[in-house]
């Protein structure tokens, strides 16, 4: 079973210039001396019981429909003599359900690497974490003669879905000093025939309600409270979030733009907290992406619990998962000399990989 390795790459690949490059059959785990990031593919099975927040989304699902059918089978009895709505009643009442449904809203598009970047927000999400009620936003970018009727698999288009999209394509939207450049590295590898045509989908993040969506609980300070800065953030909302993305935001696309249905061209991924929700992800939905990408995952958060939990994980994860990080973590992005940081972060995936 194939596990990626490191290779030196270009610009925006990250700390370092390193890009995923190629995969060989093995389970060895090994830093680069030369490289900034290391990649491995994770088992696909886990021992021990698995904690609420590793639930599957279908087992919620199969809950939710068990209620809501004894709700309704309890509301048919109690309202046999109702009468039934005028048509005019059932016509407003039509209109009001279109008009409060979540929605796809163009705001722009421009060119980008040779394809098209679509700016969209999603009038009446379900998911309401963000702050004022604002509303979420997409960044689509589709391939050079994107036609969504004419996909290059049987099954639809192949999507790659990434959190954080502000930091996917443009350096001034980016918080970090310069964005993924997701757009031009997936043109580039379209040209050379290293991947077939695909969508990518960058889902903004909450801003200051970050943390809340990606994390299944508060972060917290940090072993020796190197991260003081988060001792406030909010957490416990990665579960609906990831429910949200496949039950609500896949949908809408599949319509727009025809995106595939199949798990081996699905993929889903992040970075530092992204990244923890793209673990998330692939506990909670294994059977509906075929791939993770998880970057820097931030597994100091939750007092280590994080660890914990996916030690005593049992169940299934998605057919191959990518694992990268720095060696400077903490150093490489700030002005600090404490190395024992970087050594400690480090650690983490480590044994994240151990336990797996």
């Amino acid at each position: 079973m194939p596990v990626a390795r490191a290779c030196r790459g270009g610009a925006g690949a990250g700390h370092g210039g390193v890009r995923l490059c190629s995969v060989r059959p093995s389970l060895r785990f090994t830093h680069s001396a030369v490289s900034a990031f290391s990649f491995v593919r994770v088992s696909a099975h886990l021992p021990a019981s698995k904690p609420a927040w590793m639930r599957r989304g279908a087992a919620f699902r199969t809950a939710a429909s068990a209620k809501s059918n004894a709700e309704e089978a309890t509301s048919s009895t109690s309202e046999v003599e109702a009468s039934e709505p005028s048509p005019s009643e059932q016509a407003a009442a039509s209109i009001i359900s279109e008009l409060s449904a979540p929605t796809l809203v163009v705001e722009d598009t421009i060119e980008h690497a040779g394809g098209t970047l679509t700016i969209l927000k999603i009038a009446n999400a379900t998911l309401d974490t963000w702050p004022d009620n604002a509303q979420r936003r997409l960044r689509v970018w589709k391939p050079p003669n994107f036609d969504a009727k004419k996909p290059p698999m049987k099954d639809g288009w192949p999507c790659v879905f990434l959190n954080d999209g502000q930091n996917l394509f443009d350096d001034d939207m980016s918080f970090a000093p310069q964005s993924w450049r997701a757009g031009l590295a997936t043109a580039e590898a379209i040209r050379a025939g290293k991947i077939p045509p695909c969508v990518l989908v960058g889902i903004d993040h909450a801003g200051e309600r970050r943390s809340f969506d990606y994390l299944c609980f508060p972060p917290g300070t940090g072993d020796g409270d190197f991260r003081a800065e988060a001792k406030d953030w909010p957490g416990g909302g990665a579960e609906p979030y990831c429910d949200w993305v496949v039950n609500e935001l896949m949908p809408l696309l599949r319509t727009r733009y025809g995106i595939s249905t199949a798990p081996n061209h699905l993929t889903f991924g992040g970075s530092s907290f992204g990244g923890m929700v793209a673990i998330t992800m692939s506990m909670r939905y294994p059977d509906v992406f075929g791939s993770m990408i998880i970057f820097s995952a931030s597994f100091w958060a939750g007092e280590g619990r994080y660890l914990r939990d996916c030690a005593g994980y049992e169940g299934n994860l998605p057919k191959r998962m990518f694992v990268g990080f720095g060696k400077r973590e903490f150093t490489g992005t700030r002005d600090s000399n404490e190395y024992n940081i970087d050594f400690r972060l480090v650690a983490y995936i480590d044994q994240y990989v151990q336990v797996v």
